[in-house]
């Protein structure tokens, strides 16, 4: 390709770039995004670590603990997807916990 035909595309895409818009985010929806964000994270933490004030025996808080942050971390890859499709969903949801459930094990396994 010469420099004509290149400077010409170029000037077309220019042309047809400058007339989309690609919108403003507001500082206000920034704000409450990181807020919902932060409080996600702060939620799924105390839900966590929960367990380990509520049952003595520290392995049977830990088997909850694990169990709870699985179903987490299906719930997000659940909620993650954003196909409509159910089966799309499941299977995302399914191999985000899917991970966590090898690193379980992995830790167990290692730290045991």
């Amino acid at each position: 390709m010469d420099e004509k035909d290149k400077e010409q595309i170029y000037q077309i895409i220019e042309k047809k770039v400058s007339g989309v818009d690609l919108g403003r985010v507001s500082i206000k929806e920034d704000i409450v995004t990181v807020l919902i964000a932060f409080g996600l994270v702060v939620g799924s933490s105390i839900i966590v670590i929960f367990p380990f004030l509520v049952f003595s025996p520290v392995m049977t808080a830990l088997i909850i603990s694990n169990i709870t942050g699985i179903l987490l971390l299906f719930f997000m890859g659940y909620w993650r997807e954003e196909d409509k499709r159910i089966t799309k969903k499941l299977i995302t949801g399914g191999l985000t916990a899917f991970v966590a459930l090898i690193i379980t094990i992995v830790t167990i396994v290692l730290g045991g």
